[in-house]
């Protein structure tokens, strides 16, 4: 396939944008659309069919999968999560199951005829395969195909007037109560089944003194940062209210403004947006920046066209127009247009976010946080590095920054390390979130307040850099989510800016265009060094190199020494061979290279810089000392003999021949041992 291009149609900046082309679905006599969030599924009913496609990837999808049902109303359909059984709501007290291998199917209906079915879902529990929402509380049932029933495991009743549930979060709410505003919740995973306590939703009243009902429409649920959370709306306050589901308590968390009464949810990539319908603006929320201030200000959802090469294709009137009236909001990230059969995704414009943001520590921890395009994260936050750094921002600014990073990497390494989630261990299991990396939630959780910190209380942390884990309810882990970090952390799909990319991408680059003067740059790399070591990062050579070669452009051939002395820099052959180039203009540091080379047991450049000096006696201890293997005999035993001094030469041969027990039988013993008798007989 060609390339193509973007284009935004209008060239306006947004935050948030739908991709172009959309997932269509034009089929002729549809019922409607839903989106089967179990299985990523786009569902399509007709009188006869279950059209299917599947929308996992952000190719668009090829033919759909049809299913042949019987005629009849459908209300609801959702496939297994094997996708072998198709189970079709056909009415409020009714639903049938179809076995897709050999098309036998069976129908469930209410045990009594007061109840009504509000919807189901299917589970992976061991104990029950589907849950039946009735209104008078939750079935849970297993499935026996053989004969072709259902079994029912175990029913918990109570008053349900409507009910949320997202396959993401496991977690079923129910409500009930005159006013629909008691809540209580299920979760349902592998590890078994979880009752969370009833909490009260929080609305205004109104002044009017009408009385306000809580719809399903008010709620959702919510998954950031491995953190479930209920998230409901306050239309007369224009207020969300946010609680937080830990096992044995669910807690508020306080509110968000909304700034207007019809508004609805989104989560891309641990980030709340708050779509305001009638305005046809998006709010960013940030859950981890300890604010209550959007991450930047309201702008549109952008309608993002895709052009493929030599493609004349345009966005009809019907696929342009944004917040339609079928639009609905579908848990996380997922657009269902019902009118037009449309199927948008939306997806967040780091450099849009980046750009239109002057906050540079509270934007670093925000990059440091996202995984969908964790890649673009790392561009974007060096980027910003380096701009600070050529903008000649105050020191105690970068500084600020340069903690956000360093504190971001460190709980990384330090997790992956430790192979386990950063928290407590509980005696109670805990449920992880499905494709939530533990260091990445480590990081997460970490770096909240990492602008804040300051350089004692960072070093003060270190030692103990640890994430205070409470016995929070979150999203079951899939098996494939249990992952360790290699040494380099994939550092490709990671966000965080290792100690190595901090050197090639900032400081190299800022030094190869001469961006600062030496001194400010210099400035710059101490107190990463300083915020590196307080996280107990491992600094590589070339970072030294680069601060020593720095100051030797200044001549501050005395503070080179300071440092070193100061163990500021860590001993390293490449660090050695860099004072001893520049030990030309200062001697002091050229017996400071040689110095370090022994130090770092750099034998051969070591015995070269000996051999060099004429030291040879002194190289032949320390080949001995060391017990150096293959020492450079010949390179000896020629420098002895351009001395032109008979008992030298002979001390060399002697030491060659012991140390090295095969010398006696080569060339160069011959050679050497030839000269050796020619000058004793002079």
């Amino acid at each position: 396939m060609a390339l193509g291009s973007y284009d935004s149609g209008s060239g306006a900046m947004s935050h948030a944008y739908i991709q172009y082309p959309p997932f269509r679905c034009d089929i002729p006599g549809a019922l409607g659309v839903t989106y089967d969030d179990a299985n990523k599924l786009l569902l399509v009913p007709t009188l006869g069919e279950i059209y299917s496609w599947s929308v996992s990837s952000d190719t668009l999808p090829s033919d759909p999968v049809v299913v042949k049902i019987s005629q009849g109303p459908v209300l609801g359909v959702r496939f297994s999560l094997d996708c072998k059984i198709l189970a079709i709501l056909r009415s409020n007290t009714e639903i049938e199951f179809i076995n897709r291998e050999d098309c036998n199917s069976f129908k469930q209906s209410c045990k009594s005829s007061s109840e009504r079915i509000l919807g189901f879902f299917w589970t992976d529990c061991p104990d029950c395969d589907v849950v039946i929402v009735t209104t008078s509380g939750l079935e849970l049932n297993s499935l026996c195909l053989g004969k072709g029933k259902l079994k029912l495991v175990e029913k918990k009743k109570q008053s349900v007037s409507w009910f949320v549930y997202t396959h993401e979060s496991r977690l079923v709410l129910l409500a009930s109560g005159t006013q629909c505003k008691t809540l209580s919740g299920y979760q349902f995973s592998a590890g078994g089944i979880v009752r969370l306590p009833k909490f009260d939703a929080n609305f205004t009243k109104s002044e009017n003194h009408r009385t306000f009902v809580l719809s399903s429409e008010n709620v959702f649920i919510a998954t950031m940062y491995g953190r479930l959370y209920c998230l409901q709306t306050d239309p007369l306050a224009k207020m969300l209210h946010i609680h937080r589901f830990y096992r044995d308590a669910v807690i508020s968390q306080g509110s968000l403004p909304t700034y207007a009464s019809n508004v609805s949810v989104s989560v891309v990539d641990n980030v709340l947006l708050v779509h305001q319908i009638d305005s046809k603006v998006v709010l960013l929320y940030d859950i981890l920046a300890n604010t209550k201030v959007p991450i930047s200000a309201p702008l549109p959802l952008l309608l993002r066209q895709y052009k493929p090469a030599n493609s004349p294709e345009k966005p009809g009137a019907d696929e342009s127009s944004l917040y339609g009236e079928g639009w609905v909001f579908v848990n996380p990230d997922v657009i269902l247009d019902h009118t037009h059969g449309l199927l948008w995704k939306i997806q967040l414009d780091l450099e849009a976010v980046a750009a239109s943001s002057s906050d540079v520590s509270s934007l670093l921890a925000f990059l440091q946080r996202r995984k969908c395009e964790a890649a673009k994260a790392k561009q974007l936050s060096c980027s910003i590095l380096r701009s600070i750094i050529m903008e000649r921002r105050s020191l105690s600014q970068v500084s600020s920054a340069l903690d956000v990073l360093t504190s971001a990497f460190g709980h990384v390494k330090r997790s992956s390390s430790k192979g386990t989630p950063i928290g407590r261990m509980s005696s109670m299991p805990l449920i992880l979130t499905p494709g939530m990396q533990p260091a990445a939630f480590a990081t997460a959780l970490a770096i909240s307040n990492a602008a804040e910190l300051s350089y004692g209380s960072l070093r003060a942390s270190s030692a103990r850099a640890f994430i205070n884990g409470e016995q929070e309810i979150r999203e079951p882990e899939q098996e494939s989510s249990s992952i360790r970090f290699s040494e380099t952390e994939n550092q490709a799909a990671s966000p965080h800016v290792s100690p190595q990319e901090m050197l090639d991408n900032v400081f190299a680059v800022i030094d190869e265009g001469m961006a600062v003067e030496n001194s400010f740059l210099v400035a710059v790399m101490v107190q990463y060094l300083r915020s590196a070591r307080a996280e107990q990062l491992t600094i590589p050579p070339g970072l030294y190199v680069l601060l020593v070669r720095l100051l030797a452009r200044d001549k501050c051939y005395a503070r080179i020494q300071h440092i070193v002395a100061d163990q500021v820099v860590e001993p390293s052959k490449a660090l050695a061979l860099e004072l001893l180039d520049i030990g030309a203009q200062c001697s002091q540091l050229e017996e400071i290279g040689t110095d370090m080379l022994r130090q770092v047991h750099a034998h051969k450049d070591y015995l070269e810089r000996l051999l060099h000096k004429g030291r040879l006696l002194e190289g032949l201890r320390y080949i001995r000392q060391n017990k150096v293997e293959s020492p450079p005999c010949v390179r000896f035993l020629e420098a002895a003999a351009a001395k032109d001094n008979f008992v030298l030469l002979a001390s060399v041969l002697r030491f060659c021949c012991d140390f090295v027990s095969t010398f006696e039988h080569t060339a160069e013993f011959e050679k050497f041992y030839s000269i050796l008798k020619r000058d004793s007989s002079k």
